[in-house]
């Protein structure tokens, strides 16, 4: 996402990048972020226990792992009704479908990753369709008590 922000900006100035949580990959996204000289485009938040108002605060939700089993930022995505641009990658596929409720992008394409964030800014038509998508599928399949019953079921049946 760092990578593929200058593109962004060639065309949208106003793009903002926050990085939400720590860990020790923020040292070298901090020396790419100088190297880039992004410093004034993107933010870091550190942990956060308040996530409502950090996921309010988004317009839109990027999630550019290079590799994930699943993890949590897809489904708050759809809860908090962020459209969302995720890697193809791991079990994301498995609840995020291409231009449904969410756009998927090769982990590591930087050329794709900046199409892929240009266009949906652009489009705030598709960014209502993915937002109206994410927040059905959530209600359908991801909310507590969905899963709660589907695990209920699923152990009564053995």
């Amino acid at each position: 996402l760092i990578q593929a922000l200058p593109e962004i900006l060639k065309l949208h100035l106003n793009v903002k990048v926050v990085i939400v949580g720590d860990g020790d990959y923020l040292i070298s996204l901090r020396n790419l972020i100088n190297n880039l000289s992004l410093t004034n485009y993107v933010f870091f938040t550190g942990n956060k226990t308040n996530i409502n108002r950090v996921y309010n605060s988004f317009d839109i939700v990027a999630f550019p792992t290079l590799y994930e089993a699943l993890g949590y930022i897809p489904v708050e995505a759809m809860y908090y009704k962020k459209p969302l641009v995720a890697s193809n990658t791991g079990g994301i596929p498995e609840i995020v479908f291409d231009y449904y409720n969410g756009l998927l992008v090769e982990p590591g394409n930087v050329k794709l990753w900046s199409k892929t964030i240009i266009n949906l800014i652009n489009d705030i038509s598709l960014q209502n369709k993915l937002i109206e998508n994410g927040s059905k599928f959530y209600k359908e399949f991801l909310e507590p008590p969905v899963i709660y019953n589907k695990f209920e079921q699923l152990y009564q049946d053995k």
